[in-house]
C-alpha cells in the first residue's frame, strides 16, 4: 500500500516513523528502488537520504547514517522536507491508539501505560498523505480516542495485521 500510494500521487520523500512503520517503510523503498522509483527516506531527527543497511533494523543504525545525503535537524526534516512547500511527502508512522477518523493517541494506551510519547508524529502527520500501519489489537482500535495527539485529516490508509483500511 505504501509503494501504490506513493507511485499514484508522485510523492518524493517518506518520512518513516519506528517499529513496523520503519520496516514497512524501508521494504517499501527497496520495491520502489527495483522499479527506478528514486524516493529519499527522512527520519524526524533530520537524517536525509538514508539507505536502511542490512542487520539491525532499528531505526538508528549507525551503518545506516553513513548513507545520507545531508544529515540536519529536526526543524529540516519537518518544516522543510516533510511539510514544505511542494509537500510530495508521505509520512509512515505506527501509533497506540487509533479511531476511525484516523486520529492517534501516541502517549498512553491505558490508564497506566504510557508510551515514551507522541515525538514526532504531529509534524510527520503534515506531510500530503499518511499511512498508518498498526498490530491489529481489539483495545487498541477505537471509536474516538480519549486524548488526540495527531488528527487524522491526513490519513488515507491504515494497514493493520489484520486488515487494510482505506478512507474514500
Amino acid at each position: 500500500k505504501i509503494e501504490e500510494r506513493t507511485l499514484k500521487q508522485g510523492h518524493r520523500v517518506m518520512l518513516t516513523g519506528v517499529g513496523a512503520a520503519a520496516i514497512a517503510g524501508w521494504l517499501a523503498y527497496y520495491q520502489m528502488r527495483r522499479k527506478n522509483y528514486d524516493i529519499e527516506l527522512v527520519l524526524g531527527s533530520g537524517f536525509y537520504g538514508l539507505v536502511p543497511r542490512p542487520g539491525d533494523p532499528f531505526i538508528t543504525n549507525l551503518s545506516s547514517f553513513q548513507t545520507c545525503k545531508m544529515i540536519g535537524e529536526t526543524i529540516d526534516a519537518y518544516g522543510f522536507l516533510v511539510c514544505g512547500h511542494n509537500r510530495k511527502s508521505i509520512s509512515v508512522l505506527s501509533s497506540g491508539l487509533v479511531d476511525k477518523y484516523g486520529n492517534i493517541d501516541s502517549a498512553k494506551i491505558s490508564e497506566d501505560i504510557y508510551l515514551t510519547g507522541p515525538g514526532g508524529a504531529g509534524d510527520a502527520y503534515k506531510a500530503q498523505e499518511t499511512v498508518l500501519v498498526i498490530e491489529q489489537i481489539k483495545d487498541y482500535f477505537m471509536e474516538k480516542v480519549p486524548h488526540v495527539t495527531s488528527s487524522g485529516e491526513g490519513v488515507k490508509v491504515l494497514v493493520s495485521s489484520m486488515g487494510i483500511f482505506e478512507k474514500l
